[in-house]
């Protein structure tokens, strides 16, 4: 099997029981959310990170509510947040992520672990592919 098939295999096995869970919850309203993600790979990096998925917002801002028990009211204790990487000169730390395509994950594949530090040492390298980066939130805005 090929790495992409792989990859959609494992994603559709943790989003379809999330994607029951979170339609049994109260609708989320909210349709973008930054989050403020401390990456503690040294010199105190942390990226606010731009958020447009609708499943991903509900998410971020559900753990932010309730950081002490995740799972029982989130459904979800991620690891790791991650999407398209997109190198941009102005950006904090030379990239973003395209916020359309950021999601949140308990675990994700080995060989597409990063994180801030090594993204902002050669963003060009990361440049239209999908990375994760630890999730530690901060704050959202």
């Amino acid at each position: 099997m090929s790495r992409t098939l792989i990859m959609l295999l494992v994603a559709s096995v943790l989003l379809i029981p999330l994607g029951i869970y979170l339609s049994a919850q109260e609708p989320c309203k909210e349709e973008s959310v930054e989050a403020l993600i401390d990456n503690n790979c040294g010199g105190g990096a942390s990226k606010w990170i731009a958020v447009k998925n609708e499943p991903t917002v509900c998410q971020i801002i559900c753990l932010a509510q309730d950081p002490e028990n995740p799972e029982k009211e989130c459904g979800i204790n991620p690891s790791w947040i991650g999407g398209t990487v997109y190198a941009e000169e102005g950006a904090e730390y030379g990239f973003n992520f395209d916020p359309s395509t950021v999601v949140i994950a308990e675990i994700t594949a080995e060989g597409l672990q990063t994180n801030i530090c090594q993204i902002a040492d050669n963003p060009k390298a990361y440049d239209g592919a999908l990375w994760y980066i630890p999730y530690d939130l901060r704050e959202i805005r």
